[in-house]
């Protein structure tokens, strides 16, 4: 049951997140991008070319299979680069799963999605992570499937809960019909032609650039010359303390 006192002490912790997201995005500086090895003659920055290169395809909405998801939307900036929910939310289903309720009508496959109106919203089995400093983490996926940003970004394209989608069959052949997806393939890596490594690589070099390191809560850590104060520093005893939220969410990550 919730009391008084237990809705203060999640209060004070919802606060000390509060403390440590605070900070004026303007200010968020990301770490140097790790250089990734690429080939033949530029006429700009390749580097820089890569992670153009790498936003466009993590917001473009056309890859999904029907369109309408990209990575930007379950790892919204506006959110944290995640997507506020218990599980994300993927593509509309409008695959069908028989005559499952005997009523002569094939039904949609109700246990893989949230009830909608014609279609469904599929829900994704598991809860999306924040892409901040994701680069940093030897292992990502909650199962530890990924070494590495670049290994990771090509995956959730296919997955029939994310994206629902092909690299070989749509998202290569939209990008080689596309004007815009031309000059910037050829701006990271000297010519024009799409493959799934390449917008990998691209994907994990945008990635590593969501790196926070400048917060309020930082500088705390570091004895700077922020200091918590009232519900803030009740927050931060309680999360470190009696309510082990540090037993998963440990310092300094």
């Amino acid at each position: 049951m919730t009391t008084p006192h237990s809705s203060a002490r999640l209060g004070a912790a919802m606060l000390l997140g509060l403390a440590i997201a605070a900070c004026d995005s303007s200010s968020f500086q990301p770490e140097e991008p790790q250089v990734l090895a690429v080939s033949g003659s530029f006429s700009g920055d390749p580097v820089q070319a890569q992670i153009d290169l790498g936003r466009k395809i993590f917001f473009d909405e056309n890859l999904s299979k029907p369109a309408g998801v990209s990575c930007g939307m379950c790892h919204n900036p506006m959110r944290g680069w995640g997507d506020g929910r218990p599980q994300g939310k993927g593509v509309q289903d409008h695959t069908l799963a028989g005559d499952v309720t005997g009523d002569g009508v094939a039904d949609h496959e109700g246990t893989l999605a949230v009830a909608g109106n014609r279609f469904k919203t599929i829900l994704t089995p598991r809860n999306t992570p924040t892409v901040y400093n994701a680069h940093l983490f030897p292992n990502l996926f909650w199962d530890g499937r990924a070494g590495d940003l670049v290994h990771q970004s090509t995956f959730p394209l296919e997955a029939a809960f994310e994206m629902n989608s092909s690299w070989d069959d749509l998202a290569l052949p939209l990008m080689s019909s596309d004007p815009e997806y031309q000059a910037l393939f050829t701006a990271a890596f000297g010519d024009s032609t799409p493959t799934r490594e390449r917008a990998g690589q691209a994907m994990g070099l945008f990635e590593q650039t969501i790196s926070v390191f400048d917060a309020p809560y930082d500088d705390f850590l570091a004895g700077g010359t922020t200091k918590l104060k009232g519900a803030a520093l009740a927050g931060h005893d309680l999360f470190f303390g009696k309510a082990g939220c540090a037993q998963c969410h440990p310092a300094p990550l």
